[in-house]
C-alpha cells in the first residue's frame, strides 16, 4: 500500500539491491545509492545488474566514476562522509613517542591468522614501546586473554575515542587491510598495511582480483605510498624489518603520512551529506 517517491539505500549492496528490485517489481518509483559497490576490484560484471534497478549511484571516491561510467550508469562523486572534518595536522611530538598500534583484524579468522605474527613482530623488535590494540565488545576477552600470557606491555582500546586516541600517539601502525586503515590516516599515523588469508583461499582468489594493491589510499594513488606486505610477505621478519626501518627514520614517517594526507585530500571536506540531501531534494 505504502509507495515511496525514491528509494534511498546505504551500503549493503546484496541486501540493498534484492530490497529495490522486489520493489520496482510491484511499483514505479526511483532508487538511489550510497556507497558503490567494489566492481572496480572484482566482478566488474554486477554493474549489468545495477544499471537495471539503480537510477543514480553516490560514489566516494573520484577513480571509481571512470567503472560506472564505462557502463553509462548515472553517477556523482561526493566524498567520503568519514572525512567530512579532516584536518591534515600531524602531531610531530609523536616521532618520539613509546606507542605502536598493531591491528590484526577483527574476525576470529583473521585474528586466528594475524595476532601469532604480530605478537612475533613485537618479540623481534625487542624495545620498550606499549603496543595498543584496537579491540571489539566481540574480540577484547579473546584479544586481552592471549596478551596478558606475553611479556609485554600492551593495552585494548574498548571504543571509538580511545581507539583515536592511541592512534594518534602512536609513532607507528601496522593494520590488517580494511576500514582501519582508514581510521589511521584519519587520525594521521604512518601506516603499514598487512594481510594474510590461508593460501587455499588466496589461491582461490587472487585470478579474480583486478587491483594491485589491498590499501583503498595505494588503489587511488595508482602506487604504493604506504608499504604493503601481502601473503607470503606477510611474515614477522618482513614486518620487523621494515618497522625497526621507521622506527630509525623520522623522515620514512614524515612522508608516509605527508603522502597518504594528498591522497585523501582528493576526497575529504567535499559535504557528503549536503550533496546527497541536495539530489535526493531535487529529485523528489
Amino acid at each position: 500500500k505504502f509507495k515511496p517517491d525514491l528509494i534511498f539505500s546505504v551500503d549493503c549492496p546484496d541486501f540493498s539491491f534484492r530490497v529495490i528490485e522486489k520493489v520496482k517489481k510491484k511499483i514505479k518509483t526511483k532508487a538511489y545509492h550510497f556507497v558503490a559497490p567494489t566492481i572496480w576490484s572484482w566482478r566488474e560484471n554486477r554493474a549489468l545488474k545495477i544499471k537495471k534497478i539503480i537510477d543514480h549511484i553516490f560514489l566516494l571516491f573520484p577513480f571509481e566514476k571512470y567503472y560506472f561510467d564505462k557502463y553509462n550508469i548515472s553517477n556523482s562523486f561526493v566524498g567520503h562522509p568519514y572525512f567530512l572534518n579532516y584536518k591534515n595536522n600531524y602531531n610531530q611530538s609523536n616521532l618520539k613517542g613509546d606507542i605502536i598500534t598493531l591491528c590484526p583484524g577483527s574476525r576470529k579468522s583473521e585474528l586466528n591468522e594475524m595476532l601469532p605474527i604480530l605478537i612475533e613482530v613485537i618479540k623481534k623488535i625487542n624495545k620498550d614501546y606499549t603496543f595498543h590494540f584496537p579491540a571489539t565488545s566481540q574480540t577484547f576477552d579473546y584479544l586481552n586473554n592471549i596478551l596478558k600470557k606475553q611479556k609485554f606491555k600492551f593495552v585494548l582500546s574498548q571504543n571509538e575515542e580511545e581507539r583515536s586516541k592511541y592512534i594518534r600517539d602512536s609513532i607507528i601502525s601496522v593494520a590488517k587491510s580494511g576500514t582501519i586503515s582508514l581510521d589511521i590516516c584519519k587520525n594521521m599515523c604512518p601506516l603499514i598495511t598487512i594481510y594474510k588469508m590461508t593460501n587455499l583461499n588466496y589461491f582461490l582468489i587472487k585470478p579474480f582480483v583486478k587491483v594491485k594493491f589491498v590499501n583503498i589510499i595505494n588503489i587511488i594513488a595508482g602506487k604504493e605510498i604506504i608499504p604493503e606486505l601481502i601473503q607470503y610477505d606477510c611474515t614477522a621478519d618482513k614486518i620487523s624489518s621494515l618497522v625497526l626501518k621507521y622506527l630509525e627514520n623520522k623522515n620514512l614517517r614524515l612522508n608516509n603520512v605527508e603522502n597518504y594526507s594528498n591522497i585523501i585530500s582528493q576526497f575529504a571536506n567535499k559535504g557528503t551529506d549536503i550533496k546527497i540531501i541536495k539530489f535526493l531534494q531535487k529529485n523528489l
